[in-house]
Parts: C-alpha cells; sequence; structure tokens
C-alpha cells in the first residue's frame, strides 16, 4: 500500500464590503477618520489578495450597494479598487442587516466576504445579514472600525452631539451624566456582537 501526499494551491474569491455611512467619517481628535483607516485597510487587503493570484471585488455600501467592482486577480484590478477608493466619501445612514440580505444573490460565487465597518445597527437584524452569508456558504471577516472617542468617551464639558445620519437630530448634554451609562450600554454592545458574530 501507498500513500500519495500532495499540496494543491487553491484560489478564494474575496469581496470586500466597504461601509460608506457617514458615522465612518467621524473625527473629534484624531487626524485618521475611521473612514481613511478603512480606505488603507482594504487596500492592503486588495493588494495582498491579488499578490496571492486570487481574485478580489469592492462593493462599497450605505442603504444600499452603490459601486460594484466585480472580483479579478490581475494586478492592473488593484489599481481599479484604489482609484474606485480615492473617489468615494462617506455619507448619509446605513442599514447594515438589509443591505446585507440584498448583497448575498450578487456574489455569484461562494469566496471570503470581508466587511468593513463600524457595524453601527440593530444587532439582531445584522446577525441574520451575517448568516444569510454563511446560508450561502460564504466565509466572513468583520473589521469592526472605533475611534478613540467612542471607547473612551472623553467628553467633559457641555458638549452637542449631532447625529451623523440623521441631520435634524442634535442635543446639548452634560456628559459627565452621561459617561456611566453610554459605556455600559458600549460594552453590552460589544459583547452582544461579538457572541452573535461567533454563534
Amino acid at each position: 500500500y501507498y500513500v500519495k501526499k500532495f499540496e494543491a494551491e487553491t484560489n478564494i474569491t474575496g469581496y470586500m464590503l466597504m461601509d460608506l455611512s457617514r458615522s465612518m467619517g467621524y473625527t473629534y481628535r484624531q487626524e485618521v477618520t475611521k473612514f481613511d483607516y478603512a480606505i488603507c485597510l482594504a487596500a492592503a487587503l486588495c493588494y495582498l489578495m491579488i499578490h496571492q493570484q486570487d481574485p478580489v471585488g469592492l462593493i462599497t455600501f450605505d442603504t444600499k450597494a452603490r459601486k460594484v467592482l466585480p472580483p479579478r486577480g490581475q494586478a492592473a484590478h488593484a489599481q481599479n479598487i484604489i482609484n474606485l477608493l480615492d473617489d468615494t466619501k462617506p455619507g448619509g445612514e446605513t442599514d447594515l442587516g438589509a443591505v446585507f440580505h440584498e448583497l448575498v444573490p450578487k456574489l455569484k460565487r461562494r469566496g471570503l466576504v470581508i466587511i468593513i465597518s463600524d457595524c453601527f445597527g440593530d444587532i439582531d437584524s445584522v446577525m441574520k445579514g451575517l448568516a444569510h452569508f454563511r446560508h450561502a456558504k460564504h466565509d466572513v471577516v468583520i473589521f469592526q472600525l472605533w475611534d478613540p472617542d467612542e471607547l473612551d468617551f472623553p467628553f467633559k464639558q457641555w458638549t452637542r452631539f449631532d447625529c451623523l445620519e440623521i441631520s435634524d437630530k442634535k442635543h446639548t448634554v452634560d456628559p459627565n451624566h452621561l459617561r456611566n451609562a453610554y459605556l455600559e450600554n458600549l460594552e453590552k454592545y460589544r459583547e452582544d456582537f461579538v457572541k452573535g458574530c461567533h454563534r
């Protein structure tokens, strides 16, 4: 009896989904916004995948898919993705769960779905959207981007908070009264999100 062992190269199709919601453009103390960071991350992942000769595509979205570059594996395609990223600006609302359901039928081949977002939204809706990707046999990786202000809530003085996705929502408050409740809610949100992703 003989046992033959060998290694085979396999290709994986990558789909990068980039969140265009206005909350991705938040900045206060930082020079780099979440969106700037997302662009660098997407460009680096694109370069790595194409360098491995894996096709990769890019889809930008807010409440629906905005721009779609189908997956390609040629070196010139990396420049197409970088050009699209360079012309993209965050703005408007988003609905992650609804967008994920909309995108599943558009991803023709099974592959690796890379989501780059701050992932703000209704957790149940987002998890149902992620489950739809998994049901379609895609692997899913999420890069959840946060600004340090969102994690630390450093505000001390009376501050006006503007909703970045709904223009007429503004509240002027004393942050000292909100800090503990905000941080508790944030921690619960993050725990629920991580548990949902592991499920």
